[in-house]
């Protein structure tokens, strides 16, 4: 009987030291910061598929400006063709400098006014022949001009678009560790969107009385008119186009109720980054030995 009691005791001992372990083992700081560890993982590696998918778009984006140096070459054998238009212009206005040279010979040798008024009359039709003619190759030399003028502006503003979007994502595998010089190039990105948008296109009108009202709206008693020459024009339209694109921003992407992709990738991206960032911030405050690194980390993901 006693030998039983002394079994029963011993069992009870081992189970509170056990529980006791458990419970130590829960509370400790490192199985917290082993199951953040797991779940950072797992968010890295969701990361790396949204990036070779980026790539896989930015393959697509390089066959786009293959085909653009097409055109680009196309470009200049329209060039040629206006060399080849204005050495005709030189030409006729050459033949037209012989005629009239002739016509000079031709008065100085006869005095014959019948031959003299019929070489006239010729020259004259031959001048008004040279003169449509060259209004017709001035009319295609300007047509040419103007379709090339809008060709180069679409190559420039595309060349723009794809300087900033290689700043943006084409990074080796040394940028997974500095994630620093990837926030310079999200900023820089930021600021040539917010020049592009703001720039005012040919034939677009500004409404001066809606930009007065916004420049009250922001607590500017400034009075602006048609004729100015502002750049507070520009800044309060800049202001007005970011905070409305942020308004919808926060609209389409902070929709919780929406299912996992019915929002869209970029609204499941935004809050899938939303939460690696709050992963973040709970691994830099209860990490042991926290240190610089430990600190900017939440930092670095944002």
């Amino acid at each position: 009987m006693e030998r039983e009691s002394s079994e029963v005791v011993r069992t009870v001992i081992d189970i509170t030291n056990y529980q006791s372990n458990y419970d130590k083992i829960i509370n400790d700081p490192i199985y917290e910061e082993i199951k953040l560890n797991k779940k950072l993982s797992e968010e890295l590696k969701f990361s790396e598929t949204l990036c070779n998918q980026l790539k896989d778009k930015y393959e697509s984006l390089g066959k786009y400006c293959e085909d653009l140096q097409n055109n680009f070459i196309n470009i200049n054998n329209i060039l040629g063709e206006k060399q080849g238009l204005k050495k005709k212009i030189g030409d006729l206005n050459d033949h037209n400098s012989k005629l009239i040279k002739l016509l000079v010979e031709t008065l100085e040798e006869k005095n014959n006014d019948n031959k003299i008024q019929e070489l006239v009359n010729r020259i004259q039709e031959k001048n008004k022949i040279i003169k449509e003619k060259n209004n017709k190759i001035q009319k295609i030399v300007e047509e040419k001009d103007k379709k090339i003028q809008e060709k180069d502006k679409v190559i420039q503003e595309l060349e723009e678009y794809q300087y900033a979007l290689d700043a943006a994502i084409n990074f080796d595998d040394r940028c997974k560790y500095n994630l620093d010089k990837l926030k310079e190039d999200i900023v820089s990105l930021q600021h040539s969107l917010e020049i592009y948008i703001t720039k005012c296109k040919d034939n677009v009108e500004i409404n001066i009385p809606e930009v007065q009202n916004l420049l009250y709206q922001y607590g500017s008693q400034t009075d602006i008119t048609k004729d100015q020459k502002n750049p507070l024009i520009r800044v309060v339209i800049q202001r007005h186009v970011i905070e409305q694109i942020l308004e919808y921003a926060r609209e389409y992407f902070c929709d919780s109720t929406q299912p996992k992709f019915m929002g869209g990738m970029e609204s499941f991206m935004y809050r899938r980054a939303n939460e690696l960032i709050d992963v973040a911030e709970a691994f830099a405050k209860k990490r042991d030995g926290i240190d610089d690194t430990t600190k900017v980390f939440p930092i670095n993901v944002n």
